[in-house]
């Protein structure tokens, strides 16, 4: 997955422009911008903690300090944290991409 960043991207916005006059199109870019920057922020924040607490509980599992179920429990709320802000980090790099014209609708 592309990851967006301000070092990678430059985009002019001229907003009351005869292309954009009531500078709806530029708000909308910013938006999805800093959407994009919030989602990439949250999955930098919630991965390391969510795959340390994934490998703390295969380490108890091993030692038989730690049921099978709760286990399970753990390694999939670990996984729906992964996918979660995965897919949430997609999505807004998507709306992005499409405000620029540069990924499909």
């Amino acid at each position: 997955m592309a990851h967006l960043t301000p070092s990678t991207r430059l985009v002019e916005l001229r907003p009351g422009g005869p292309d954009d006059p009531d500078a709806m199109r530029a708000a909308s870019i910013l938006a999805a911008y800093f959407a994009a920057g919030q989602a990439q922020a949250l999955r930098r924040v919630l991965w390391p903690p969510a795959a340390a607490a994934a490998g703390l509980a295969l380490l108890l599992a091993l030692t038989t300090f730690l049921h099978r179920t709760t286990l399970v429990m753990v390694l999939l709320g670990c996984a729906a944290v992964l996918i979660g802000t995965a897919v949430f980090e997609w999505r807004a790099e998507r709306r992005l991409r499409t405000l620029l014209g540069r990924g499909e609708p």
